[in-house]
Protein backbone atom coordinates (compact mmCIF):
# COMPACT_ATOMS: atom_id res chain seq x y z
CA UNK A 1 0.00 0.00 0.00
CA UNK A 2 2.97 2.21 0.77
CA UNK A 3 3.88 2.22 -3.19
CA UNK A 4 0.36 3.69 -4.09
CA UNK A 5 -0.44 6.24 -1.36
CA UNK A 6 3.70 7.15 -1.87
CA UNK A 7 1.98 8.71 -6.17
CA UNK A 8 0.51 11.31 -3.79
CA UNK A 9 2.22 13.98 -1.56
CA UNK A 10 1.41 14.14 1.46
CA UNK A 11 -0.22 10.12 1.80
CA UNK A 12 -3.45 9.49 2.68
CA UNK A 13 -4.79 12.91 4.21
CA UNK A 14 -3.78 14.52 1.27
CA UNK A 15 -6.30 12.30 -0.73
CA UNK A 16 -9.35 14.69 -0.21
CA UNK A 17 -7.68 17.15 -2.47
CA UNK A 18 -7.71 15.18 -5.66
CA UNK A 19 -10.18 14.73 -7.80
CA UNK A 20 -11.57 11.64 -9.12
CA UNK A 21 -10.24 12.14 -12.75
CA UNK A 22 -6.59 13.15 -11.33
CA UNK A 23 -6.64 9.71 -9.04
CA UNK A 24 -8.07 7.91 -12.34
CA UNK A 25 -5.62 9.54 -14.54
CA UNK A 26 -2.47 8.73 -12.35
CA UNK A 27 -3.58 5.10 -11.24
CA UNK A 28 -4.85 3.94 -15.10
CA UNK A 29 -0.97 4.14 -16.71
CA UNK A 30 -1.77 1.80 -19.63
CA UNK A 31 0.08 3.26 -22.39
CA UNK A 32 2.79 3.95 -20.16
CA UNK A 33 3.14 0.51 -19.44
CA UNK A 34 0.39 0.09 -16.29
CA UNK A 35 3.19 -0.59 -13.76
CA UNK A 36 1.17 1.90 -11.01
CA UNK A 37 -2.06 0.16 -12.01
CA UNK A 38 -0.80 -3.24 -11.43
CA UNK A 39 0.64 -2.18 -7.71
CA UNK A 40 -3.30 -0.55 -7.22
CA UNK A 41 -4.88 -3.98 -8.03
CA UNK A 42 -2.97 -5.60 -5.94
CA UNK A 43 -3.89 -2.92 -3.02
CA UNK A 44 -7.38 -3.99 -3.73
CA UNK A 45 -7.64 -7.64 -4.16
CA UNK A 46 -6.90 -10.10 -1.84
CA UNK A 47 -7.60 -13.68 0.09
CA UNK A 48 -9.90 -14.76 2.90
CA UNK A 49 -10.61 -17.87 4.44
CA UNK A 50 -13.52 -17.94 6.50
CA UNK A 51 -14.98 -21.05 8.50
CA UNK A 52 -18.62 -21.38 10.20
CA UNK A 53 -19.42 -23.67 12.69
CA UNK A 54 -22.82 -24.48 14.10
CA UNK A 55 -24.04 -27.08 16.96
CA UNK A 56 -26.23 -29.58 16.40
CA UNK A 57 -28.90 -27.69 18.30
CA UNK A 58 -28.12 -24.37 16.37
CA UNK A 59 -27.83 -22.89 19.65
CA UNK A 60 -24.28 -22.06 18.92
CA UNK A 61 -22.55 -20.47 15.87
CA UNK A 62 -18.89 -19.61 15.78
CA UNK A 63 -17.00 -17.75 12.99
CA UNK A 64 -13.37 -17.30 11.92
CA UNK A 65 -11.84 -15.39 9.15
CA UNK A 66 -8.23 -14.90 8.32
CA UNK A 67 -7.13 -12.49 5.59
CA UNK A 68 -8.00 -9.27 4.74
CA UNK A 69 -12.04 -9.25 4.80
CA UNK A 70 -14.02 -9.73 8.11
CA UNK A 71 -17.29 -12.30 8.92
CA UNK A 72 -20.03 -11.16 10.54
CA UNK A 73 -23.32 -13.07 11.34
CA UNK A 74 -26.23 -11.97 11.41
CA UNK A 75 -29.60 -13.01 13.61
CA UNK A 76 -32.83 -13.68 11.92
Amino acid sequence: MDDVLSLFPGGVNALPNYSNEEVSRLINDFLQGGRIHKKTKLCLYGTTALVALVDPEYQNLWVANLGDSEAGTYCL
